[in-house]
């Protein structure tokens, strides 16, 4: 059984971290010894979690238990901070942006004959 060390030893919440085990067998993956979740090896001998946004940045310690046969491993890895807000923000407000387009002159948007048109 094996984790999949990602390139750099680097992994992204929302991200994917992967392995091999034995087929059928179910794997427990935790975290500091916190279960984050679980993942069926497939027919090809590999399974694939997608881990949590909850994950906060940092070195942490992955842990994969596989049920039958029995087996454990460990591997620490760098989380990185989210590529994008997870908490539910935008990260801009659209019809704000609009709103200051149109108002200041930027641009004005119109409805064509069958297509939204620009005109600068």
């Amino acid at each position: 059984m094996s984790i999949d060390k990602p390139t750099n030893d680097t992994v992204f919440p929302g991200g994917k971290l992967s392995g091999k085990g034995a087929p059928g067998a179910t794997i427990t993956i935790s975290v500091n010894g916190e279960i984050i979740g679980t993942a069926v090896v497939g027919a090809n001998g590999v399974w694939v979690l997608v881990l949590p946004n909850k994950l906060k940045p940092g070195t942490v310690e992955f842990q994969a238990t596989q049920s039958a046969p029995t087996d454990t491993v460990s591997v620490s890895l760098d989380v990185a901070a989210p590529l994008l807000p997870t908490t539910g923000e935008t990260p801009f407000a659209p019809r704000a942006f609009l709103f200051m387009l149109i108002a200041f002159g930027a641009m004005g948007i119109g409805l064509g004959a069958r297509l939204w048109r620009r005109s600068a």
